[in-house]
């Protein structure tokens, strides 16, 4: 390698260490917090507790219930996406994006269990990550015999991410960093002039590799410490924390080699510029003007100085300026480690990020003020969660104590037991015992009544109880338990609402998150699909052409989130049948909408056909109609897919 490209080389690493060495110290900083998450979620609450001789360990696991609750509800939503279009003009090919972009967010992304999964990781480690890429060969197309490639959607574990620590939310980040595990024959089929290199650097991990290495969530066993001697209380959380898991991994579907490598992925701003110009084509007449080029006596212009044809034109610059190198930002993979790093893409144009959205797409469980990271749902209820089970344990513990009976009995009281030898089988408690006393000793045995348990543990574990549904934002009538004590359906339900709104609060967030990440994705399918290229689409068409005007222009992404609650589906078609009434046949679109007709286009192209019949028939009528004759109605079998409530609607029957 040249002097001067090493130099450049060495640069660049020595940049690049200190954006990872800062995304690694800001993520080290809460691994103790994503640690608390794992454990408080999934069972593992006493961790970081000793045993104590006597003593019960106990967990009332309050925390698991909401956060499945709150994915519940979360998993309700029926998200619509729709591209708007920035030009008016463009609203057609808005209106078919639209249709394609929801069966990629259905059945080509499984957005649906993607966005439980990143739900989950909020709920744990406050914010979830979603790495948006194009697949060229996602799936074989046997007529064609060509690789059809298609975007995909990865949630990475958050601790395989991090971003500059600077800044408030991750689209001021100048950086974000992320560490992913490939197969090697992964790697090496897609960077076979680094072969070499890569196989080096597989065979040197040796421990872990994400961004809180020596912080990791898995430095130790639970069952260590004498803290959980049998180690069924951190089985769980063990299993999910192993090292080496490859979940994070962003490659093919498969690849069953047992060596993995791991990529670093940065992405930063350059704000590297170069000079260029604006230039433009002079003109016949402006060349004439300049004495440069003259006509003959055909018309034609032929050079001023040899009246030869001049075919040369020439241009002007307009404006000179410096231009961005990277105008969207830079992108490099690196692999290896102090002298062994590599640059997967070391050319300064294969690092030119191509597009506007960066490949990483972050969003938050609760915010937090001033910095990117979010709240999990642990952190603000553990303290309460620590006392329930220290109340708990207090309360098992009266229940080993003095749940068995004591019984003092006095020498000889017991039939045959002079010595009172084996007296505790002969006084066994258990129903319908009977002790055999000996004659004139039944007054010798007394069962010592236990004291009474202080009413201060129960009230204390109720007040603490509350205090954990209120920090959680779950209170039981949102769980479909009864409610404690005396209460009128006004306050559960006013409870049941209370619960909505704080995870409504969660979705919203979650919605910000979607928008952006299939945002991402149409600007990945304009430029990596064709004119001519055969789509599914959501809907009864099946398929659609795109055309020239679809990869051109300029859409932004929405969604329409409708609810798939009883009460929520309910209370939609009673305004859309009281908005139909109002407005007439044109709601009728949004009325089927309503009440999930699936052959919405269908019913809506008959009722097209059934009016131009009508009004066929109507221009072909005579001029005065027959008041005995009843009108005409279409065969009742045009009706055979709709609801009942539709077609009653439809007949003008519908209350």
């Amino acid at each position: 390698m040249p002097t001067s490209e090493r130099t450049t080389t060495d640069a660049l690493h020595r940049r690049l260490d200190e954006m990872v060495g800062a995304a690694t110290d800001a993520t080290r900083d809460w691994s103790r917090i994503w640690q608390d998450g794992l454990d408080y979620v999934f069972g593992n609450q006493l961790a970081g507790q000793r045993r104590r001789k006597g003593w019960d360990r106990i967990q009332t696991n309050y925390i698991y219930p909401a956060v499945v609750q709150t994915m519940a509800v979360i998993a309700q939503r029926r998200p619509r996406i729709v591209a708007q279009p920035v030009d008016p003009t463009d609203a057609p090919a808005a209106a078919k994006w639209g249709r394609i972009l929801q069966w990629q967010f259905e059945k080509v992304l499984k957005m649906t269990a993607k966005l439980m999964q990143a739900s989950l990781d909020g709920a744990v480690f406050g914010h979830y990550v979603a790495k948006t890429l194009w697949e060229p060969k996602a799936r074989w197309d046997a007529a064609t015999r060509r690789w059809i490639g298609q975007p995909r959607i990865v949630i990475v574990h958050p601790q395989y991410f991090g971003a500059d620590p600077e800044a408030e939310t991750v689209d001021d980040a100048t950086f974000v960093v992320c560490k992913r595990r490939v197969p090697v024959a992964y790697a090496v089929a897609r960077w076979p002039n680094c072969t070499d290199a890569i196989e080096r650097a597989a065979a040197c991990e040796t421990g872990d590799t994400s961004l809180s290495a020596g912080e990791r969530i898995n430095h130790r066993m639970t069952g260590q410490l004498d803290r959980d001697s049998d180690g069924v209380e951190g089985r769980l959380v063990d299993l999910i924390t192993r090292r080496f898991r490859p979940s994070s991994a962003v490659g093919p579907a498969g690849g069953q080699s047992g060596a993995y490598v791991t990529i670093e992925e940065i992405t930063f701003r350059d704000l590297t510029e170069r000079p260029a110009t604006e230039t433009r084509e002079v003109s016949y007449d402006q060349l004439a003007a300049r004495g440069l080029i003259v006509q003959d006596d055909d018309g034609y212009w032929v050079d001023a100085d040899t009246a030869q044809p001049f075919a040369e034109r020439q241009e002007e610059i307009v404006r000179e300026f410096d231009e961005p190198v990277y105008p969207f930002g830079r992108y490099v993979l690196r692999i290896g480690a102090g002298s062994e790093r590599v640059i997967l893409n070391d050319s300064r144009q294969r690092q030119v990020w191509p597009y506007v959205h960066w490949p990483y797409t972050v969003g938050v469980n609760a915010l937090l003020p001033h910095v990117w990271q979010g709240l999990n749902q642990v952190e603000m209820a553990r303290g309460h969660q620590d006392w329930l089970n220290i109340t708990m344990s207090h309360m098992a513990n009266y229940v080993r104590q003095f749940a068995d009976p004591i019984v003092k009995v006095e020498q000889g009281a017991l039939q045959g037991s002079e010595d009172n030898a084996n007296i505790a089988s002969k006084i066994a408690a258990r129903a319908g015992a009977i002790w055999k006393m000996a004659r004139g000793k039944l007054d010798r045995a007394q069962r010592v009544p236990p004291p009474p348990m202080s009413d201060s543990l129960s009230s204390f574990y109720r007040l603490m109880a509350e205090g954990i549904k209120d920090q959680l934002g779950v209170q039981d009538a949102a769980l479909g338990k009864q409610t404690a004590g005396p209460t009128t359906a006004t306050e559960v339900w006013q409870l049941a609402v209370n619960s909505r709104h704080a995870t409504t609060l969660k979705s919203i967030l979650l919605d910000e998150f979607t928008e952006k990440v299939m945002a991402a994705v149409l600007e990945l399918d304009q430029a990596n699909m064709t004119a001519d290229q055969q789509l599914r689409i959501a809907g009864v068409a099946g398929s659609i052409t795109v055309t020239e005007d679809m990869l051109t222009g300029f859409y932004d992404v929405a969604l329409d989130v409708a609810m798939a609650m009883p009460f929520d589906q309910n209370r939609k078609k009673n305004e859309a049948v009281t908005l139909f009434k109002a407005v007439g046949p044109d709601y009728l679109p949004e009325l089927l909408d309503a009440f999930d007709v699936a052959n919405k286009d269908e019913i809506l192209q008959r009722l097209a056909a059934r009016g131009a019949a009508a009004k066929a028939k109507a221009d072909n009528a005579p001029a005065v109609a027959d008041p005995d004759k009843p009108a005409d109605r279409p065969p009742d079998d045009d009706d055979d897919h709709l609801p009942p409530a539709m077609a009653q609607l439809l007949d003008g029957k519908l209350a």
